[in-house]
């Protein structure tokens, strides 16, 4: 039994014993000394809770004191430092209702209005004389979305002044006249001579502020004053009023020069188009489309024209 529990659990513990035992004495033959000691020294497991101190590593890279976010970030506080409010306040420091009120037109322009010559001082026939610069040529015609400007005309008694500078152009109110004619039967109606010719004779009794109440005034009548007749119905213009002899003996389209009494045609300006063959601004007068000039008549109109005009506009 005894051979038994040798060769039990406690065999099994003194052989362990034994072997210990072995080992220590192995190391007291090295010169050691065989203090046990020193193997309880060098593995002391005190030393590495000093050495690595977990708790003193936590504190040198505490988060909540050395990277405190909400002290840190307080330097950068959005709020305080790049207020977008106060630094690009757009309406205090870029306010265009101030910054461009020194452009404003309407505030600084102190261009005086043109004073044009009318073109009868005694009856207000809705035309000037002239321009005496390139702005009253647009402040006569008035607002208009179109290209290019224009501004109809009427040299009265075209041949009988030697000098140009002292024919009678007129230049008709956009808006109030709409046709070469109606000037002409505008003033006799209104008992208004027209200047340098004898008949015919102006009509005495009548008064007609405007075309369309001369209009009204004749609508429906087959016997009217002067040579006026109404276009039939279905034709170009049809139901428009017109004087035959205006056009047919005083403008006389197909006459020369010595022939005309009247010159019919328009100003008009072309702005910067740089789709056109000539790019630039342009200055011109056009004729009535059934006109047949010859030189010696373009050259008188061109004259009497640049008199009427700004300087800046002559040669051009």
């Amino acid at each position: 039994m005894a051979r038994a529990l040798l060769q039990g659990p406690a065999m099994r513990a003194i052989r362990i014993v034994l072997m210990f035992t072995l080992l220590v004495a192995a190391c007291d033959t090295d010169g050691s000394g065989g203090d046990t000691l020193d193997v309880v020294d060098t593995s002391d497991t005190a030393d590495t809770f000093d050495t690595s101190d977990t708790v003193d590593a936590t504190d040198t890279t505490d988060t909540f004191d050395t990277a405190d976010t909400v002290d840190a970030t307080d330097t950068a506080d959005t709020f305080d430092t790049s207020d977008t409010v106060d630094t690009t306040d757009t309406v205090d420091t870029a306010d265009t209702v101030d910054t461009t009120d020194t452009v404003d037109t309407t505030d600084t322009d102190t261009l005086e209005p043109c004073e044009l010559e009318p073109g009868d001082l005694a009856f207000d026939d809705h035309t000037v004389t002239a321009f005496p610069e390139e702005r009253c040529f647009f402040d006569y015609a008035g607002p208009s979305e179109r290209d290019p400007v224009a501004v109809k005309y009427l040299i009265v008694d075209l041949n009988q002044p030697a000098d140009p500078t002292q024919a009678k152009l007129r230049f008709y109110e956009n808006g109030f006249y709409q046709l070469h004619d109606e000037w002409y039967w505008f003033r006799l109606l209104n008992g208004q001579p027209i200047p340098g010719l004898a008949s015919p004779a102006p009509v005495q009794g009548l008064s007609f502020p405007t075309i369309a109440s001369i209009y009204a005034a004749f609508a429906g009548q087959s016997v009217l004053p002067l040579d006026l007749k109404f276009l039939p119905a279905g034709t170009s213009y049809g139901g428009r009023l017109y004087s035959p002899r205006f056009y047919g003996e005083l403008a006389m389209f197909l006459g020369g020069l010595s022939e005309r009494f009247l010159s019919l045609g328009t100003l008009i300006h072309y702005a910067p188009n740089p789709d056109r063959v000539r790019p630039e601004e342009l200055w011109a007068f056009e004729l009535e489309y059934t006109d047949k000039p010859n030189i010696a008549y373009l050259e008188r109109v061109l004259s009497v024209l640049e008199s009427k005009v700004p300087p800046s506009l002559r040669g051009k």
